[in-house]
């Protein structure tokens, strides 16, 4: 209770780590306000830079002093991800940076190479500039960096005379994805790093509406539409409650406008409880379409359990059933409760499925079919095989 002492507990506090360096830029003299972020490395780190690229950059910065130096203290000791940036400089961002216990994980000495912009302006059919347009870029290939995890996310806003500056590229081409309220999304591709004066045309943008009905015909509220085109593009929007959407900002073209179902992805694990429902899909839906109606499907659905090879529930197995046959359209996904049970929807009804179960901690499991309203369904995981010692390279004698 509060207030009441409990003897016998120990907390063992551990001492922080911390970081040290210098930034250095490309004329050779020290970096003042330079940024140092860090972020504790996850998983894979090196192999999907796009996993951690934005929440390190919400990360609130260390500052670099007038000698270029920084400190960063209080970090839990393990891997790190560090970032370095600067206005008019590439950025830097290293890997597996190891902060000990108590002790500095550095020094880091950086030195930033300079940075590559892309400039223009984004104007309408017209040529009258637009503000406020977002613009985002994408490495399509670098010739340096990318690999490395130096990933060259940018963003940047046009400002009352539409005018733009994407800096701190590192060389190579970048796609550009371009936005703006009321005009059609456009998406430009291999636009090289210190590309000048690029200037960007808008087109007023598009509009598909119209709602989303269940089987029986009430409104379905709170789900996807999204609005496919065959020029790339695509937006979205997320029905109301009485069903109703408008995707905008499309070009002119023809769409293939679907639903999803509401059916769980659960991630954290548990049954989807809900209304086996399969996706509504039109085709050929031109831009400008309005009073669009979509009517979902009545799916089915398999429910079992999935447990160990001692009858244990098995939690947070993920469940993938996909229909068989060369018109195959609809799969389910799903994961295991507590208990190891789980009840995939959004199948088609009256075919096969095969399903496949799969568990991190277990070993695989071939996949099995079954027809697509099965129950009881009973999946046992084996243990997962045990990896071979590798045997140590005998250290070889260096010649004289």
């Amino acid at each position: 209770a509060a207030g009441q002492e409990t003897p016998g507990i120990v907390v063992q506090m551990r001492r922080g780590g911390f970081l040290t360096g210098t930034i250095t830029g490309y004329e050779g003299g020290p970096l003042a306000g330079a940024e140092v972020r860090t972020m504790v490395q996850p998983p894979n780190a090196s192999g999907n830079p796009w996993q951690w690229e934005w929440q390190l950059r919400q990360t609130a910065p260390a500052l670099t002093d007038k000698e270029g130096r920084f400190r960063v203290e209080g970090l839990t000791p393990g891997p790190y991800i560090v970032r370095f940036e600067a206005p008019g400089h590439r950025v830097v961002t290293k890997l597996d940076v190891a902060v000990p216990e108590g002790a500095d994980g550095g020094p880091l000495d950086v030195k930033l190479e300079k940075g590559l912009q892309i400039t223009g302006v984004v104007v309408d059919a017209a040529g009258e500039p637009i503000p406020d347009v977002n613009l985002w870029t994408n490495v399509v290939a670098t010739g340096t960096g990318a690999a490395r995890g130096q990933t060259s996310i940018r963003n940047a806003t046009t400002d009352a005379k539409g005018a733009f500056l994407l800096d701190q590229l590192e060389p190579g081409k970048y796609s550009l994805s371009v936005n703006a309220d009321g005009f059609a999304n456009r998406n430009l591709s291999d636009v090289d790093a210190g590309t000048t004066d690029l200037r960007i045309v808008l087109e007023k943008g598009l509009s598909i509406s119209g709602r989303v009905l269940l089987p029986d015909g009430s409104p379905a509220g709170n789900l996807w539409v999204s609005a496919q085109g065959g020029n790339g593009n695509s937006q979205n929007d997320r029905t109301g409650e009485d069903g109703t959407f408008t995707i905008e900002n499309l070009p002119e073209g023809v769409y293939t406008v679907r639903t999803n179902t509401g059916g769980a992805f659960r991630f954290g694990g548990g049954k989807d409880e809900g209304p086996s429902l399969m996706p509504a899909i039109q085709e050929g839906v031109p831009a400008g379409t309005k009073n669009l109606e979509l009517r979902l499907l009545a799916g089915a659905a398999i429910e079992g359990r999935v447990t160990d090879e001692s009858g244990n529930p098995i939690p947070g197995a993920m469940i993938l059933a996909r229909s068989i046959g060369e018109d195959v359209t609809t799969s389910g996904f799903g994961r295991t409760d507590e208990n190891g049970e789980f009840r995939v929807t959004g199948l088609e009804p009256g075919r096969r499925v095969a399903v496949n179960v799969s568990h991190g901690d277990y070993g695989p499991l071939p996949g099995q079919e079954v027809d697509s309203d099965s129950t009881g369904l009973s999946f046992v995981l084996p243990p997962k095989p045990e990896q071979p010692d590798v045997p140590e390279v005998p250290e070889l004698p260096t010649p004289r």
